[in-house]
C-alpha cells in the first residue's frame, strides 16, 4: 500500500474572516461563506451557505475561493467536522479546504472516508496545543493510504452504499426520538387538560396564589471553603436536574439565606437567556448536600396543602411554552419577570389524593417511554460502531472490504 504524505496529493487553503466592522465586505455580498453552522444543517454535501461576504470583501482579506469539490475540514474547536462543498465558497478560519490536486490520482470522496476513518489521528495533533487546533505543517505531513483510484473508487461505493443503510436507520431514530418527546409532552397536557365537567373538582388560581416563594437565586462565591453548591441553568435538563454538573464546577457559597436554600419539592425554571429559558425541573433533595440556584434561576416553592410536589412538576413542564412566550428584552437578553411568574393561571384538583393519582398515571406511561429513550439510545450507539466498523475494514482491511 503506498502512503504519501498529505500535502504531495492535495493544496491547502486556510480560510478567514473579513473584517466585521466594514459593512462594505458584508451587505449585499454574493459569495457564499461557509461556517460550520451550514455543515451541521446541510452534512456531508454543502450546496449553499447562510451567510455572503462582497466581492470587495474577498479582494481586500486574506481569504480564497475555494473550488467545487474540496474537503472542508475543520482544524480548530470542533476539530474533525467535515464536508464536501459542492459550490464554489470562502470558508472561515475554522476551516481548512483541502483541494484534490490530481482527481486522477486521488478521490475526493475517498479523502473524505479517509479523514473519518483517520480522525483520532488528525484529534491527537490538534491536542498537542493548548486549544484544540490542528496546524495547515501538521495536516500537509499526516501519512495518506493511497491505493489506486479504481480501488479507491471501489471503496467509496461499498462505504457510500453502508453508510446509506446508516443514515436511513439513524432518520427513523430521530423520527422515533422526536415521537417520543411529543408524546411526554401530550400525555402531561392531557393529563392537565380539564373540561367543563371536571371543573367543580378542581380549582383555578395563579402560580403566586399557590406558591410560598417566587425568587431568584444568588451569586456564586466561587470558595473552595464554601458548602452549598450552586445550581445554575445548564443543571435543568428535560424536567430533571443533573446535581453532578454542579458539583463538578466547584461553583458553591458559603452564606446562603435560609428562604434560598433549596427543599425537597421545590420547582425551578431557568428564568434568562436564549435556548434554555423556559425549561423547568423538580428539586429532589439527595444527601446531606446543601444546594442553591444562581442568578438566572427562579425558585418556586408549592404550598403544600394545595399542590403535591410532583404534580407540581408536571404542571411546571407544561406551562414551559407559556414562560417563553412571557419573556421580555432582546434576542440577546431574554428574561422572564417574576411578576409574569406569579399571574400564570393554573388549574388543578382540589383533592391531593387526585394530584397523586394523576401523577402515578404519567409515571407508568412515562417509564414505557423511558424504556423506548433507552432502545434508541442503544440502536443509534450501534449505528454508530457500524459506522467505525465499516471504515476500519475499508482502510485497514482494503483487500478483504473490496
Amino acid at each position: 500500500m503506498k502512503i504519501v504524505k498529505l500535502g504531495e496529493v492535495v493544496e491547502l487553503f486556510n480560510g478567514s474572516t473579513p473584517l466585521k466592522t466594514n459593512m462594505n465586505y458584508w451587505v449585499n455580498g454574493d459569495v457564499p461563506w461557509f461556517t460550520v453552522d451550514d455543515m451541521r444543517k446541510q452534512g456531508k454535501y454543502i450546496t449553499y451557505t447562510e451567510k455572503f461576504i462582497t466581492k470587495l470583501g474577498l479582494k481586500e482579506s486574506s481569504i480564497s475561493l475555494i473550488p467545487e469539490n474540496a474537503v472542508l475540514l475543520c482544524c480548530t474547536a470542533s476539530v474533525g467536522a467535515i464536508a464536501i462543498n459542492k459550490i464554489r465558497l470562502t470558508t472561515n478560519q475554522q476551516f481548512n479546504a483541502l483541494v484534490v490536486k490530481n482527481p486522477e490520482q486521488l478521490s475526493v470522496e475517498y479523502l473524505y472516508y479517509w479523514f473519518l476513518a483517520n480522525m483520532d489521528t488528525l484529534k491527537s495533533l490538534g491536542r498537542a496545543t493548548t486549544i484544540d487546533y490542528v496546524s495547515m505543517s501538521k495536516l500537509r505531513d499526516m501519512g495518506l493510504q493511497l491505493p489506486s483510484l479504481e480501488k479507491q473508487i471501489e471503496i467509496v461505493k461499498k462505504l457510500d452504499s453502508a453508510f446509506a443503510e446508516i443514515d436511513l436507520l439513524e432518520k427513523n431514530l430521530n423520527s422515533l426520538d422526536s415521537l417520543i418527546s411529543q408524546c411526554d409532552f401530550s400525555i402531561i397536557e392531557q393529563i392537565l387538560a380539564q373540561n367543563q365537567n371536571q371543573l367543580a373538582n378542581h380549582r383555578r388560581a395563579t402560580l403566586g396564589d399557590v406558591s410560598e416563594l417566587i425568587s431568584r437565586g444568588i451569586s456564586p462565591s466561587y470558595l473552595d471553603t464554601a458548602t452549598t453548591f450552586v445550581l445554575n441553568q445548564r443543571c435543568i435538563r428535560n424536567g430533571s436536574i443533573n446535581l453532578d454538573f454542579a458539583r463538578r464546577h466547584n461553583e458553591k457559597v458559603k452564606k446562603v439565606q435560609e428562604t434560598k436554600l433549596l427543599r425537597d419539592g421545590d420547582g425551578l425554571i431557568n428564568s434568562t437567556g436564549v435556548g434554555t429559558l423556559g425549561r423547568t425541573a423538580l428539586f429532589k433533595k439527595s444527601g446531606n448536600d446543601e444546594y442553591t440556584v444562581d442568578s438566572h434561576v427562579t425558585i418556586v416553592r408549592p404550598k403544600l396543602e394545595a399542590l403535591n410536589p410532583d404534580y407540581f412538576g408536571l404542571i411546571l413542564k407544561a406551562l414551559e411554552n407559556v414562560f417563553v412566550s412571557l419573556s421580555t428584552g432582546t434576542s440577546g437578553q431574554t428574561e422572564l419577570p417574576r411578576e409574569s411568574v406569579r399571574e400564570t393561571s393554573v388549574t388543578f384538583p382540589i383533592n391531593l389524593a387526585d394530584q397523586v393519582a394523576f401523577y402515578e398515571y404519567y409515571s407508568s406511561i412515562n417509564y414505557a417511554l423511558g424504556e423506548s429513550i433507552k432502545s434508541v439510545t442503544k440502536r443509534r450507539s450501534l449505528a454508530l460502531d457500524l459506522r467505525r466498523s465499516f471504515l476500519s475494514k475499508a482502510f485497514t482491511q482494503e483487500e478483504a472490504f473490496v
